[in-house]
């Protein structure tokens, strides 16, 4: 009897085990995504900025060398 009990424990464990593992990871790689969208989104934002920054400089010194 105890051998049933344990393959059924162990069995129960296993399929247990599953099911937070997907959830944990699950919850894992949301967090994971979030700080990854939030970091590009950073990282574009910077870009986007200097080069706005240099094409504004870019056509001021050329509005002025043509006036």
């Amino acid at each position: 009897m105890d051998r049933v009990m344990d393959r059924v424990i162990d069995r129960v464990m296993d399929r247990v085990m599953d099911r937070v593992m997907d959830r944990v990871m699950d919850r894992v790689i949301d967090r994971v995504m979030d700080r990854v969208m939030d970091r590009v989104m950073d990282r574009v934002m910077d870009r986007v900025i200097d080069r706005v920054i240099d094409r504004v400089m870019d056509r001021v010194i050329d509005s002025h060398g043509q006036s």
